[in-house]
């Protein structure tokens, strides 16, 4: 017996499949704002200070992962270099969503580990590092604060639901984590150049910005040039350059994938292109809509934990 088309099978999944929010319109895009915002991202990037250092900690911290008892040494080892690193991970292990039954409190790195478990803490303190990346972004406007924490969240979802797919496919699931944490880190680059021209323009606060459209038209051009500038691996420079290209690797594919779902999941003004994406990524790696599915599901739990993180760390929840 023929089996059946895996691609006809992913072409007949609908909204409700995937889980996909109901999509508000698209702003309109002047072509100078883009340019203005453009011309701005440029200069922060050749401005000594501008831009925050690379959040070394968090590959580091994912890198230990497979090494045993002695990586869970080597990662308290690391927390305890960084006394804000390991002040977040302490608060987000005695907070109600990550606490465990015995009620003890966690006052270290080590009890963390202990607590929670070696990888999952590593995990934390990856997301907890680029956070800090994220908060930099911030400006005095609610706007933008709530953008930055969307989209810090949507990294994180994005790194754990990478992570658990790469491992489902035997791809290297820390590679996926830290290419999920960074592969749009170019919209910081973005919201720190809005920011910087409010501070300019002191008429730019009375007229609303599309900041999710801009930072959809320049967050791989800018993401590209930081991931340069940080001289991060190759692989991770192809995660912030092609993680919307359909002739990507499979390890970028996966991000493709997952980030095109958590986009419909979790924002209102998703792209229709990322229906296209997911069909693709899809068949690019060989999911059948079962398995697909069930990547769906593993996003949207995912973004829920996000969300635990993002109160865990005390940062600004998503107004939305």
């Amino acid at each position: 017996r023929k089996p059946p088309d895996a691609g006809r099978a992913l072409a007949l999944l609908s909204l409700a499949d995937l889980a996909a929010t109901p999509r508000a319109s698209e702003p309109s895009l002047p072509p100078a704002l883009v340019e203005q915002l453009r011309a701005r991202a440029l200069g922060l990037l050749q401005e000594p200070g501008a831009l925050p250092s690379f959040p070394w900690v968090a590959v580091r911290v994912a890198q230990t992962v497979d090494r045993g008892e002695l990586g869970a040494n080597e990662l308290v080892r690391l927390l305890n270099q960084d006394a804000t690193l390991t002040a977040q991970v302490v608060r987000v292990a005695n907070s109600p969503a990550f606490a465990t039954a015995s009620g003890k409190p966690v006052l270290s790195a080590r009890d963390a580990v202990v607590r929670l478990g070696f990888a999952e803490v590593a995990k934390l303190a990856s997301a907890a590092a680029a956070q800090q990346v994220y908060a930099g972004a911030a400006g005095p406007t609610d706007d933008v604060a709530a953008v930055r924490v969307r989209t810090w969240q949507l990294g994180i979802t994005c790194a754990f639901a990478a992570s658990a797919l790469a491992q489902d496919l035997g791809l290297d699931a820390q590679r996926a984590f830290v290419g999920g944490l960074l592969h749009d880190i170019g919209k910081d680059v973005c919201l720190r150049a809005v920011v910087a021209l409010r501070a300019e323009q002191a008429a730019a606060a009375a007229a609303p910005l599309p900041l999710a459209a801009l930072l959809e038209a320049l967050h791989v051009e800018l993401g590209v040039q930081l991931a340069r500038a940080w001289e991060l691996p190759a692989e991770l420079q192809e995660a912030c350059a092609q993680h919307h290209q359909p002739g990507a690797s499979k390890d970028v594919q996966v991000l493709r994938l997952v980030s095109a779902l958590a986009d419909l999941n979790c924002t209102e003004d998703w792209r229709v292109e990322r229906l296209a994406e997911v069909q693709d990524a899809a068949q690019t790696l060989g999911l059948d809509r079962f398995r697909l599915r069930a990547t769906v599901t593993q996003v949207a739990g995912f973004a829920q934990r996000a969300q635990s993180l993002t109160a865990a760390l005390g940062a600004t929840p998503d107004p939305r």
